[in-house]
């Protein structure tokens, strides 16, 4: 009797070329994504070149010994987005790909557990569970890659906080936290090295003008992808809504806002080419 052999490795590495990023940016941002599922409200991450490691420690609900367990299945499903158990997607997993060990610790109410993980070979990645090595807090999930390359960028604070001002930006701006509190009620605040990752403003209605801060992250990647109209759009609506409603209506006030602005923008383009026509 035979028996399906899977290529690990090669397996993880198809995942990695799904996304068009870089793999050090997709394991942050995906690792990141899992923690603001699991319910977190604080993510503190921490260099270490000297260690080449990097550590990502979260608040949110932890898990149970057996969720662990089954986070160190490649093709689990046991997880939905929103009800996540924290760190069980694929970042995690890419991980794999980069580091020399993988640990994982975590704490939910009485339970308090640790593996270390690691790519073996092209078809193996054995884990073992291991005393917790006290890198969590009194609840949530805490993760360190030992990272192969020593010239990694996620040795670079510089580039880990670049790498979440880009992919989380409405959660460092004021703006989005009504539109965000649903999902967020009580916000959520990151750490690099022991440092605050200060909020920024998109932008600001003084006196009769809306000042648009051109340094945002999400501006600076609105210009890259040629959306400056709509990023434009978006951050009066933004800076309007407070103004116009009440809390509550904020969300409709800049949908319909948006919807005006592209009504609009369609209307124009009708015009542009109906005078190119007669010409």
């Amino acid at each position: 009797m035979g028996e399906t052999r899977v290529d690990l490795q090669h397996l993880l590495e198809d995942l990695r070329d799904a996304y068009t990023g870089a793999l050090e940016e997709t394991i942050l941002t995906e690792v990141v994504a899992n923690a603001l599922d699991s319910g977190a409200t604080q993510i503190r991450l921490f260099t270490d070149r000297a260690g080449s490691a990097l550590t990502i420690v979260d608040n949110g609900r932890g898990m149970q010994r057996r969720e662990l367990a089954r986070y160190h299945d490649v093709a689990a499903s046991t997880k939905a987005r929103g009800e996540g158990i924290g760190f069980a997607g694929v970042g995690i997993k890419l991980g794999l790909l980069v580091s020399r060990e993988v640990v994982t610790e975590t704490r939910r109410g009485a339970t308090h557990v640790a593996t270390r993980w690691h790519l073996a070979s092209r078809h193996r990645a054995p884990w073992k569970w291991i005393a917790p090595p006290g890198l969590t807090d009194l609840r949530g999930t805490a993760v360190r890659l030992t990272l192969t390359n020593q010239l990694s960028p996620l040795l670079d604070a510089g580039y880990v906080e670049d790498t979440l001002r880009g992919h989380f930006a409405p959660l460092f701006d004021a703006a989005f936290d009504d539109v965000l509190s649903r999902k967020y009620p009580r916000g959520v605040s990151f750490q690099v090295d022991g440092q605050d990752l200060v909020r920024t403003e998109l932008a600001r209605l003084v006196e009769s003008t809306v000042w648009i801060n051109s340094a945002h992250p999400a501006c600076l990647r609105a210009s890259a992808s040629r959306s400056t109209d709509y990023h434009t759009a978006l951050a009066v609506a933004l800076a309007l809504a407070p103004l116009a409603v009440e809390p509550v209506e904020e969300h409709a006030f800049i949908t319909q806002f948006l919807a005006h602005w592209g009504g609009a923008q369609a209307g124009e383009r009708r015009r542009s080419g109906r005078g190119r026509r007669r010409a």
